[in-house]
């Protein structure tokens, strides 16, 4: 336990803190609604604690003890303690919706930085204005709205701020629609290409020799069909390509797990092969590679009247549940491993 002249400082600061030094020697179940929860939040306060659950911190408070409330929030967050708030009265948390608006930014570059892993993908020039366009128009609404504290004309307090929000919500809908139109090719809002070329090189690098000895081992790739199975070639990189961006790494150690623990197929490795074991990406490319070679000869060397969309055919056999989407991506990862590789 702590020493008594430690609790008594503790006691002190926390009622200072609050501003209801005159509830020192009161008893507890005669005071008010508010001033319970004034003296409730001191005594949580007292203990120091990393992270601080505020759970609607400002009902039934006078306007000074709501400032008294805000200034110790925003005096803890400065203190580096964790502060989560579930509050209706939004003008009193005003001053932290500029670090919940940032909070929301670095967590969704985080998932796509470290556990999507596409920094290849991200169009610099397309997330630089949707940053810049969501801080200004969240400055907007602090400056003239919460600030200012208007009034919506609205008899029902309790949903007034829900119905602000909501409205703040269709107005940032109808803002980023405006900017997709400036960025309305797939293209200007991800970097494709440069994402398609850094993988097709890694995986080059890593599985070209697993690919040409299952291809080779087949038998099926003759002399007089070799600019078929160069584009075959490609067409392998591109359901890796595919199915690594579908399932990055992060996913499929969780996948790995999983199929540890059940009994049934899950789907495992970097070309997602359904199995009762859990694969290693490379387990996973020598089987996909065998289970496209075999829709290669099925669809090609055996059925001559299907060799005219023979890819698409592959495509829909290796995954027949996902439809026309999946063969429309395949195809476009394709086109452009042959426009890199200078493919004829």
């Amino acid at each position: 336990g702590l020493a008594e002249e430690e609790v008594k400082e503790r006691v002190e600061d926390c009622l200072y803190l609050l501003q209801i030094e005159n509830l020192r020697d009161r008893i507890t179940y005669q005071l008010s609604g508010g001033e319970q929860k004034l003296v409730a939040i001191a005594s949580i306060l007292s203990s120091n604690p990393e992270v601080v659950i505020f759970d609607e911190p400002f009902n039934g408070l006078s306007r000074k003890h709501c400032r008294a409330v805000s200034e110790v929030i925003q005096k803890l967050r400065k203190a580096g303690k964790t502060i989560i708030i579930s509050s209706h009265h939004f003008n009193q948390i005003k001053n932290l919706v500029y670090f919940i608006v940032i909070g929301y930014l670095i967590i969704r570059y985080a998932y796509i930085l470290l556990v999507l892993n596409r920094l290849k993908l991200l169009n610099l020039k397309y997330e630089c204005t949707l940053i810049i366009l969501t801080l200004f128009f969240t400055y907007l609404i602090q400056k003239n709205i919460i600030t200012e504290n208007i009034s919506m004309k609205i008899p029902i307090e309790e949903f007034k701020n829900e119905i602000l929000l909501l409205g703040i919500l269709f107005l940032f809908s109808v803002f980023k629609g405006v900017l997709l139109e400036n960025f309305s090719n797939r293209n200007n809002t991800s970097d494709r290409t440069a994402y398609i070329r850094y993988f097709y090189l890694k995986f080059l690098d890593k599985y070209d020799g697993i690919i040409d000895t299952q291809i080779e081992k087949s038998g099926y790739f003759t002399d007089t069909i070799e600019n078929e199975k160069q584009e075959f070639k490609l067409l392998v990189y591109s359901f890796i390509i595919f199915e690594n961006f579908s399932r990055p790494r992060f996913y499929r150690i969780i996948e790995n797990v999983l199929s540890k623990i059940s009994k049934n197929e899950v789907s495992t490795g970097i070309m997602q092969i359904r199995s009762k074991k859990a694969l290693s990406d490379k387990e996973s490319v020598l089987l996909g590679v065998d289970i496209l070679v075999n829709s290669f000869y099925n669809h090609y060397l055996q059925d001559p009247n299907s060799r005219w969309d023979w890819i698409d055919r592959i495509c829909d056999d290796y995954n027949p549940q996902v439809g026309s989407d999946y063969i429309i991506e395949i195809n476009y990862i394709l086109d452009e491993l042959k426009k890199v590789t200078l493919f004829n």
